[in-house]
């Protein structure tokens, strides 16, 4: 499905979920706006406290570098090879964060995973593997003293109750710190957890508040 004459605007702290049924476009407006995906009108564009705004991408291909930001796709995207304790420090390096391997421990032993930093992600089972993705996309913001922006596809899929409690606790620790988060589910729990829900139906949005 095609999204049209999308206008839309996130501010730091905002908490926003994509809603709407499997194929009406959540996924390809977040791959979009991450530059996964191309459009082809429009463009995405970063405003600063100070004033001054960045066009980051626009429909013909031309790109800037954006503000790191965290990632989790629907599909993972996280290479089996990779050690889990790599996983998370490379998400961590792109982003341009120093941290300490104390830290890094830390964080893993929060999402579970500290017993197993030193195994390979394919030896992980698929709901770790996905506990991994998620954290890995989380955690540039929040080892960072900035606000940035985070954006998750389904992040509640597959994860246990255990792991979904951590993911509900991060992001509004996240929202509390004045990280931006926009995120697509179809989890009652996490919408219920937003400040903004979309809803994404038939080439359009339409949003309400959650407060």
């Amino acid at each position: 499905m095609v999204i049209q004459n999308l206008d839309f605007e996130v501010s730091q702290g905002d908490l926003v979920c994509f809603i709407g049924k499997n194929g009406s476009g959540k996924t390809t407006l977040i791959e979009s706006l991450v530059g996964v995906l191309p459009f082809t009108s429009g463009n995405v564009e970063w405003h600063s406290e100070k004033g001054t705004s960045l066009i980051i991408r626009d429909h013909l291909g031309s790109r800037r570098k954006p503000y790191p930001f965290g990632l989790t796709l629907q599909s993972d995207g996280i290479c089996g090879e990779e050690k889990v304790r790599e996983r998370l420090e490379t998400a961590l390096k792109v982003s341009g964060l120093d941290f300490t391997q104390k830290e890094l421990l830390e964080a893993l032993d929060e999402w579970g995973l500290s017993h197993r930093s030193e195994d390979r992600v394919s030896q992980l089972s698929s709901g770790l593997r996905r506990r991994l993705a998620v954290l890995s996309g989380m955690a540039p913001a929040m080892f960072c003293k900035d606000p940035r922006m985070v954006f998750l596809d389904e992040p509640s899929e597959g994860l246990d109750a255990f792991a979904k409690g951590v993911l509900k606790q991060w992001l509004q620790e996240l929202s509390q710190r004045r990280n931006a988060v926009i995120m697509a589910s179809h989890d009652e729990e996490i919408i219920s957890s937003s400040k903004r829900i979309v809803m994404v139906e038939s080439g359009k949005i339409s949003e309400s508040s959650n407060a």
